[in-house]
C-alpha cells in the first residue's frame, strides 16, 4: 500500500480501476495499511472529480472498518510511568 500511496499521484487512473482491490486491502489491512490506504484514496480522489465523487460521497466505499483494534487509552509496558 506504500508503494501505491507514492505513485497515486501519477497513476490515479490505474488504481482506480482496481479500487475493490484497494478497498479489500483497506478493510483487512494494518494500521500502517490503513494509514496508507487513507494517502491513495485522498490522492486519487484530488486527481479526478469523478474518482472524488465515487470515494468520498459514497458512504458505503470509504468507513472506519468494522472490528478495527484500537490502542489503549492507557500507556502499558516498559516504558510506561
Amino acid at each position: 500500500m506504500a508503494a501505491l500511496a507514492a505513485v497515486a499521484d501519477l497513476k490515479s487512473d490505474v488504481i482506480f480501476s482496481y479500487l475493490a482491490v484497494v478497498l479489500a486491502a483497506y478493510e483487512k489491512g494494518s494500521v500502517i495499511t490503513v494509514d496508507n490506504a487513507v494517502s491513495v484514496f485522498a490522492k486519487t480522489a484530488r486527481a479526478d472529480e469523478r474518482y472524488y465523487k465515487e470515494l468520498f460521497r459514497s458512504s458505503k466505499n470509504i468507513s472506519s472498518p468494522a472490528g478495527r483494534k484500537r490502542c489503549p487509552s492507557t500507556p502499558s509496558g516498559p516504558l510506561s510511568a
